[in-house]
């Protein structure tokens, strides 16, 4: 109960859902009781005053932080036991984490996903590079020994995104009008 500071844990478990912190990263931890009613989330609901225990787990980011960089990795449906072995073993990589780009691979998926907020090019160790003319979210997944299928999606601005897979270029043209949020996805031979 009350408040405590943890400094730098690689993981936390709570109620079946592990929390892995690949990097150093101080956090905040509260388990108290906590009053208020659904009313002031939504109209429609309940005025009645409840109290329970909540769990607040939060990343400390200190006053006015410039240029932070954290990452986390969540697991639900973990024990406890397996948790450690998880965090220390992880098949998850962060490849970048940037304010430009923010990316990830999990080896034994072989799958990559990104999130690029400009064009840019990110390294993936097994697998070969990839790059975007633009910004989009972008995920790729070896489906089979020298094939690959490419998921693009660009809510806005310009519709035709170019992904470079290695010295291999794949122009993704995607929807627009009502249809601009759907995700487009193509596979490609290597």
């Amino acid at each position: 109960r009350g408040l405590s500071t943890l400094s730098g844990p690689a993981w936390v478990h709570h109620d079946g859902i592990g929390y892995v912190f690949p990097e150093q990263t101080a956090l905040k931890l509260a388990q108290d009781a906590q009053a208020g009613s659904w009313n002031r989330i939504s109209r429609d609901l309940s005025a009645e005053r409840v109290t329970a225990e909540v769990f607040s787990l939060w990343i400390d980011h200190g006053k006015q932080p410039e240029l932070g960089r954290y990452a986390y990795f969540i697991v639900p449906g973990i024990e406890a036991q397996a948790l450690e072995g998880y965090a220390r073993k992880s098949e998850i990589v962060i490849l970048k984490n940037t304010p430009e780009c923010q990316a990830v691979r999990h080896s034994g998926l072989k799958l990559t996903g990104a999130i690029f907020y400009k064009p840019g090019l990110i390294e993936a160790e097994g697998a070969q590079s990839m790059g975007v003319n633009q910004s989009c979210i972008l995920f790729a997944r070896e489906v089979e020994a020298g094939k690959l299928r490419l998921a693009v999606c660009k809510p806005d601005g310009e519709r035709k995104v170019t992904v470079r897979i290695g010295a291999q270029a794949v122009e993704m043209n995607l929807p627009d009008g009502d249809h601009a949020q759907k995700t487009v996805v193509q596979e490609i031979q290597l």
